[in-house]
């Protein structure tokens, strides 16, 4: 209390008054929400607590007669087991019970002791005195503190633009940027981005007040914006301080730093790794850095990107959002964005492996329960009926699981790879994975969403297909290399274009893993002609970047197994004409040279389609019996 307003200085929040501890404030928030000094150390939300004070209690009082009268046995009975209850509670929160196992619980349990301590007045036969009015943490600082001051949170009795500080992204929105031009990127991010990836809160979209934004959401705001400057020209120097202020958001995540410890980080550097920042990177400056890989850059930074997100959701403790448990002291809002997060954690964490071809980043980002669409409400709002992201969400989920149990199966090692295909006993895996993939078609083929899901939902699928039964092929050409090579011939002692054999000189369907093959060439075909079929270009201009890679590994497999005879001669000119065509899309959804679909378009190795005809050798005929 104060001595001159009689106004209470601080009040406790929820986490402490229900583990019974001293609630300090902290001044570490930078800019963001008031935390208390327990929760900032134990990563969790501060929520202040309801107050306890006020109300009629007369109808608790006895008379003065009353009281000096001797109480009932029920009466003494039943304050014994109140006073029992009391006890087992002040035992279970004691910290000394608490788990230890690891050093990190050792920390909490000491900082907890000594919050305790701190907490119990002295005994009287100490020799020290007790001072019945103790100095608040506030007095202490003497008022210099910017999140609170005498008379409460700043927040609820002071507009924001009296604090004497701006955190470095309400510098952005206001100083750099201005509240106009935020509010025009978030309605474009929310109209051409979110839906391909419906991770950022919905308040966040629809805030009318960025500055508010910048301190509930820092990072997350500052990637948003980001994002939605990356593929307009006009935004270009935007896009600029965008990114030159999200780099220091960057270091601070990388740190650890306490602001940072919180969901809307996971969140911010999985949508970052969707859509990553054009690198203003000099490359004739750097000619051997990316040898012959146009992607190296984004592949790289998504890589990394998701890592970290991997490494912040430990540390926030999000895995044990993978069951079914509600987490005390947590709002409503809080858990479900936990749990959406834990989830696209395990969905990039499992794409981006098998994309560059890279062991998964850890044993850990596993989904421990059989989560459907009804354990995602915030994505079953009334106003995004048309996306249906929950049902979207739950068929990707099923489709991540089927891509990593084959990368697992076929992929796993090097040595295990060149042994199956030596013994040529993989069949009986994609089999199995027939049956599952055509038990996902007969529960998921028939969903209805918006266009621009399911355009994406099925690249995803084709690919998993793809990349199963494109193992077959590989395994064929594998063999096929070892046994036509002499011995002691050195691989790199051509000396010009050699004309490719064709693997399947007497039919496809005459080889035992015909079947595959051609389920293989069926699946990049059918990716390209969604692609091409897509009516709307901005579907395909503002698509995560993964899916451009799905679209290009499907016309590089096309082209090998046009090259290599899996592609009989009369649907040559069709393939021919599906890649022309891919490629006219591809530049047309492009609006600038660094866009990722220009890139892509101007490769020499689509353009060589028209040649593949000239260069299998063997005749294309059906076998003679």
């Amino acid at each position: 209390m104060t001595r001159s307003q009689n106004l209470r200085v601080y009040r406790a929040c929820q986490r402490c008054r229900q583990r019974k501890l001293k609630c300090d404030p902290s001044n570490l928030s930078e800019g963001t929400k008031p935390s208390c000094v327990q929760c900032l150390r134990s990563s969790n939300e501060c929520m202040p607590a309801g107050s306890r004070r006020g109300g009629d209690f007369s109808r608790f009082r006895r008379p003065y007669g009353d009281r000096s009268s001797t109480p009932t046995r029920a009466n003494i009975g039943h304050g014994l087991h109140d006073e029992q209850n009391r006890d087992d509670e002040k035992v279970m929160d004691d910290p000394i019970y608490a788990e230890l196992t690891n050093p990190g619980d050792a920390l909490q349990i000491l900082a907890q002791l000594a919050a305790n301590d701190s907490q119990v007045p002295n005994h009287p036969n100490d020799s020290t005195t007790f001072d019945p009015f103790p100095v608040t943490p506030s007095t202490k600082r003497g008022g210099t503190d910017t999140a609170f001051n005498i008379n409460g949170p700043i927040e609820s009795i002071q507009p924001p633009v009296l604090q004497s500080t701006l955190s470095e992204t309400e510098t952005l929105v206001i100083g750099v940027l201005g509240t106009d031009t935020v509010c025009r990127l978030i309605h474009h991010y929310a109209a051409n981005y979110h839906t391909f990836c419906p991770l950022a809160p919905k308040r966040l979209l629809a805030t009318t007040d960025p500055r508010k934004a910048a301190v509930d959401e820092p990072f997350l705001l500052t990637v948003l914006l980001t994002i939605a400057s990356k593929d307009e020209p006009a935004y270009k120097d935007i896009h600029q301080h965008c990114w030159k202020y999200l780099k220091r958001h960057l270091l601070d995540i990388l740190l650890a730093t306490p602001s940072t410890l919180r969901v809307g980080s996971v969140e911010g550097l999985l949508l970052l790794s969707e859509w990553v920042p054009y690198m203003q990177l000099d490359t004739c400056s750097y000619p051997n850095m990316f040898p012959r890989n146009l992607s190296a850059v984004e592949d790289n930074m998504a890589w990394s990107l998701i890592g970290q997100a991997v490494r912040h959701s430990y540390l926030l403790r999000l895995d044990k959002a993978s069951f079914r448990e509600t987490a005390l002291g947590e709002s409503q809002e809080l858990e479900n964005r936990n749990l959406l997060a834990w989830i696209f954690v395990y969905i990039a964490d499992r794409q981006i492996s098998v994309r560059m071809g890279q062991s998964f980043w850890s044993r850990g980002p596993s989904l421990s329960t059989n989560f459907t669409a009804n354990d995602f409400p915030t994505l079953r709002l009334r106003a995004d009926a048309e996306h249906k992201y929950a049902h979207v969400l739950q068929a990707t989920i099923e489709l991540t699981q089927l891509l990593h149990n084959v990368h697992d199966t076929l992929y796993a090692s090097k040595e295990r790879r060149t042994q199956m295909v030596r013994r040529g006993d993989y069949n009986r895996y994609l089999d199995d994975f027939r049956h599952s993939m055509s038990a996902w078609k007969d529960r998921w083929d028939g969903l209805e969403t918006s266009p621009k899901l399911h355009c994406t939902m099925h690249i995803f699928k084709e690919y998993v297909r793809l990349y199963a039964n494109s193992f077959s092929f590989q395994s064929l050409l594998s063999r096929a290399a070892h046994h036509s090579r002499p011995a002691g011939e050195n691989r790199a002692t051509t000396s010009g274009p050699k004309r490719a054999p064709s693997l399947f000189p007497r039919g496809i369907m005459s080889t035992a893993e015909g079947a595959y093959v051609l389920e293989a060439v069926d699946a990049a075909r059918a990716i390209l002609t969604i692609v091409v079929q897509t009516i709307s270009q901005a579907q395909i201009r503002y698509m995560p970047f993964r899916f451009y890679m799905y679209t290009v590994y499907s016309a590089v497999f096309l082209y090998k197994a046009d090259v290599f005879g899996a592609v009989v001669s009369t649907e040559h000119t069709e393939v021919v004409n599906l890649v022309q065509h891919f490629i006219q899309v591809l530049e047309e959804a492009a609006i600038s040279d660094s866009h990722i679909a220009s890139r892509f378009a101007t490769q020499h190795i689509f353009h060589r389609f028209e040649l593949c005809k000239y260069v299998v050798t063997a005749v294309r005929t059906p076998p003679k019996y």
